[in-house]
């Protein structure tokens, strides 16, 4: 094991980490009821953070117009009210020399927090419990035009020319997990036959003009980030050459950096059970995404699921199948971990994905491992 890959600097266009672990992007509901506000206890959170050490803060997803909104307790960056709460967000970080990204999005099928007046909007006119199989999830979709395609693209830059504005150092575009961008990409929702339906060039073709409106709000040498899913694991769902070719696409058109995950909010979003996780030479659900990745895409990637010890992390790093790797739920329990790891207490991480955190955040909101801290 060579800990000291993971200890060496990092860039994705102008943005220099100064080591390969990020945190990424994990709800936490923790801003306010009301418009999605930085709150004290989300500040304290993300200096949590930047005092453990990990080369990139990627925030929990923030919405980017009032229909949008994925869920309660839900960072916003709608509008100019967002804007003192995300400034402050970004100086925290700051102020103990962490690099910070704001994470961007539209909840699409998944708007279940928004105000009840306001449509439930989707690639496709179908109901979400049908499209995705989801339970708890009521209501159907309204399929947007045209001309809604084209003012949700300035939604997103809109909210990318705030972050800057605001002091992050990046935005990644969410275009996983089944939300909007993603619900474009998975032909099980999106149904269209139009130029936005069919083959992937046509389920790409929002995702890249978002992203093209974005890199005009925030100009060409602003750091840039994608997340995207390989898999949806859901039936018709994205395939992984699709995925890679989306990829590519967003290569050409000028993205900085790309976050491969998986899954959604209606299958299962880790492809292993609680406490199953690989360990070692097999760490990482997602490393045959990363090897087609790497033959036919240029940008730097970032590779989160299933990491767990120093020598999975470094063995991913010196294979060149990632350039950095992201973290979810092992920040929430050990939020000083990279510290720590740099130190030398090169100790594999407690966290057992039983996902019991997210589950407990959305009831009560702050959220927090539920297994507490390791001993």
């Amino acid at each position: 094991m060579n800990a000291s890959i993971i200890f060496s600097p990092v860039s994705f266009g102008k943005l220099v980490l100064k080591n390969r672990l990020v945190r990424s992007a994990t709800w936490e509901g923790m801003a306010t009821e009301e418009g999605g506000l930085i709150t004290d206890t989300l500040l304290g959170l993300v200096e949590g953070l930047a005092k453990g050490g990990c080369g990139l803060i990627i925030t929990s997803h923030a919405y980017v117009c009032r229909d949008g909104q994925a869920s309660r307790r839900q960072m916003g960056a709608w509008g100019e009210v967002c804007r003192p709460g995300l400034a402050r967000l970004a100086s925290t970080a700051h102020a103990h020399s962490t690099p910070i990204a704001l994470q961007i999005n539209h909840g699409g099928l998944l708007s279940d927090a928004s105000p009840p007046d306001l449509p439930r909007l989707g690639p496709s006119a179908v109901n979400s419990i049908e499209a995705l199989g989801a339970t708890g999830v009521v209501g159907g979709g309204t399929e947007l035009g045209k001309a809604e395609i084209a003012s949700l693209c300035r939604a997103f830059a809109t909210a990318a020319g705030m972050a800057k504005d605001a002091g992050f150092d990046a935005v990644q575009m969410h275009c996983a997990h089944s939300y909007l961008l993603s619900q474009f990409l998975c032909p099980h929702v999106n149904r269209r036959t139009d130029e936005y339906g069919g083959s992937i060039a046509n389920r790409a073709r929002f995702p890249l003009e978002a992203l093209r409106a974005v890199r005009g709000a925030v100009g060409e040498d602003y750091p840039l980030l994608v997340k995207i899913n390989c898999s949806d694991f859901i039936p018709d769902g994205i395939t992984l050459e699709d995925a890679v070719e989306v990829c590519s696409m967003m290569d050409e058109a000028g993205v900085d950096g790309i976050e491969i995950s998986g899954g959604s909010r209606f299958g299962p979003r880790i492809p292993y059970p609680a406490g199953k996780t690989p360990m070692g030479d097999n760490e990482g659900y997602y490393r045959d995404a990363a090897e087609l990745y790497k033959t036919r895409v240029g940008t730097p990637l970032i590779l989160v699921g299933g990491f767990r010890s120093p020598a999975g992390v470094s063995g991913v790093l010196e294979r060149g199948l990632a350039d950095a790797v992201s973290f979810s739920r092992p920040f929430i329990r050990e939020p000083d971990f990279p510290a720590r790891w740099q130190a030398g207490e090169l100790t594999a991480l407690a966290c057992v994905s039983c996902n019991i955190c997210a589950k407990k955040a959305r009831i009560h909101g702050n959220i927090h491992c539920a297994a507490g801290q390791p001993k």
